[in-house]
């Protein structure tokens, strides 16, 4: 969820992605150089990455409007874990997301999952993700 951000379709832009984050010092000075521009991103974040000086960082991301994604839990393909396995991996880093900034993310990430018309499906049936990356077959 971003707070506060006006989108002119009319207007040229461009959407930015990173991945793999949160990492103390390196995402912050993404974040910085983005804020410096006026610019915004969406951080797909790995869950277990979520602890100690990163929580600063994430809260951080939040307060600065830029959107926050689940990128699972452990950087593992959702294709090899069960379906109970993916489903509390995404709860586990949406549950931590929320914990600091009081939101749950809507987009998911995993670009090393090639994601089926029944992925796709059972992860909106589930209201995990709005909008899911991946490459994806029909």
């Amino acid at each position: 969820m971003v707070v506060g951000r006006n989108i002119d379709p009319n207007k040229p832009m461009i959407a930015l992605t990173f991945d793999d984050g949160p990492s103390h010092g390196l995402t912050d000075r993404v974040i910085a150089a983005l804020d410096k521009v006026g610019g915004k991103g969406t951080f797909f974040m790995v869950g277990s990455r979520i602890a100690g000086a990163n929580e600063q960082t994430v809260k951080m991301m939040y307060a600065n409007g830029h959107e926050l994604g689940n990128h699972t839990y452990s950087h593992v393909a959702i294709t090899k874990q069960s379906e109970a396995q993916r489903a509390q991996a995404m709860a586990a880093t949406n549950n931590r997301i929320r914990a600091l900034t009081g939101v749950k993310p809507q987009r998911f990430s995993d670009h090393r999952t090639v994601l089926s018309t029944r992925r796709l499906r059972q992860l909106w049936q589930h209201r995990e993700c709005q909008v899911c990356f991946g490459r994806w077959i029909p």
